[in-house]
């Protein structure tokens, strides 16, 4: 006979589900945002009240559009392209970058990562985009009636949403690091708590072996482990800074460049909640123009950094794999990146090729047949013109 612990965790596991059976992932994600920002405004408002934070307990705090800073040119892009853009170039869509000494007692607590006030109150410079639609309040049971409490003394948290994607581990969670060093914080006398989520991933465990990461003191957080801190340092480095990528970059050994003309496509499984529907069409002309089908969630690091340091062109459904474009280190690379039907075309990727200098193309697919799975289609006439566009100096 199991314990009752044990039978409420396999209820909940049970529950879970039988959701995800009933539902596709994509619609339950969509409902818990719609859930979410009613609850926010109403149920949390109530039940988890913000910190007050002075700005003097800040060290430094500083905010800018990155993509207006970055001078991106979207003018060579068409009407469609530019319209799917333009939320960035709105110069009230600001990242700010801080350095929060909180010097007072408080939690982390396991779920997200927030930070607690002793009295109960959520610290929002904890999480780099608290106020975000997507983000989840801590368990209701354990806010107000926490167990498994480890203590710690001075701490410095690497926790943060998104924690455990690749892109984010190196722009929200590595970039950290090299922000607290550049600023005079001897990080080495903290201890630097990270979830288990990221901990147990094979990247951050190719770094903590591999770099100076392995001399630090780390605490890995457990899943219903409540951390009680005596002082914390939160902070969040401004987004793309290519300063800390190369030191990233810098941090792994690159094996020397053997066919600098490789051609990648990198794709994504039907479970990732993106991908393309009609792929077998596509990988016709794929093959036709010599490029590698690569999935990087297939891969070790090493690999990852020989392929994309060697890679000349690539094409890529949008996704954190696309980060590895940083091993290039600003050698030739003409991107075409591949994205569902949204609102807008996310940043990300578009920002790192200015960055390093790269030829930057987008293409945005069409609704399918599975789009409440997250599949979408490609015109098949559209992307050989976009991959003979991309090729153009190789032809």
């Amino acid at each position: 006979m199991g314990s009752s612990k044990e039978n409420h965790i396999i209820l909940m596991i049970t529950r879970r589900d039988i959701l995800k059976s009933m539902f596709p992932r994509i619609f339950l994600k969509r409902a818990f945002l719609a859930f979410n920002s009613i609850k926010r405004n109403t149920w949390d408002h109530i039940f988890y009240q913000a910190e007050s934070i002075s700005y003097d307990q800040f060290l430094i705090h500083k905010e800018f559009n990155p993509f207006l800073s970055n001078l991106v040119d979207t003018s060579r892009y068409d009407t469609f392209i530019k319209s799917k853009l333009a939320i960035w170039e709105n110069p009230k869509w600001t990242q700010d970058q801080y350095i929060l000494i909180y010097k007072k007692p408080g939690y982390i607590e396991p779920k997200v990562g927030w930070g607690v006030s002793f009295n109960r109150k959520l610290i929002y410079p904890s999480l780099g985009f608290a106020s975000a639609p997507h983000v989840h309040r801590p368990r209701f049971t354990e806010f107000y009636f926490k167990r498994n409490i480890t203590k710690l003394n001075s701490i410095i948290s690497l926790r943060d949403t998104g924690e455990e994607n690749y892109f984010h581990f190196y722009n929200d969670v590595l970039a950290k690091l090299f922000f607290l060093k550049e600023k005079g914080v001897s990080i080495q006398d903290y201890t630097i708590v990270i979830s288990i989520k990221l901990y147990q991933k094979q990247y951050f465990q190719y770094f903590l072996n591999n770099t100076f990461l392995g001399d630090l003191s780390w605490h890995i957080q457990g899943a219903h482990e409540w951390v009680n801190f005596k002082e914390a340092i939160f902070c969040k480095p401004f987004t793309h800074t290519k300063s800390f990528l190369n030191k990233a970059v810098d941090l792994v050994k690159q094996k020397s460049k053997l066919n600098t003309e490789k051609r990648l496509f990198l794709t994504r499984s039907t479970s990732s909640l993106r991908y393309v529907e009609n792929l077998s069409e596509i990988e016709i002309l794929l093959r036709k123009h010599k490029f590698q089908l690569v999935d990087t969630s297939q891969i070790s690091l090493d690999l990852q950094i020989e392929l994309f340091g060697n890679c000349r062109h690539l094409i890529a459904i949008h996704g954190a794999g696309i980060t590895n474009i940083i091993f290039r280190m600003g050698q030739p690379l003409s991107i075409l990146e591949l994205v569902h039907p949204s609102p807008y075309i996310p940043f990300h990727y578009i920002l790192m090729a200015k960055l390093y200098g790269y030829d930057y193309d987008v293409m945005m697919g069409e609704k399918g047949q599975e789009s409440r799975k997250g599949g979408f289609k490609i015109d098949v006439t559209h992307f050989e013109m976009k991959i003979l566009h991309l090729l153009k100096d190789s032809l």
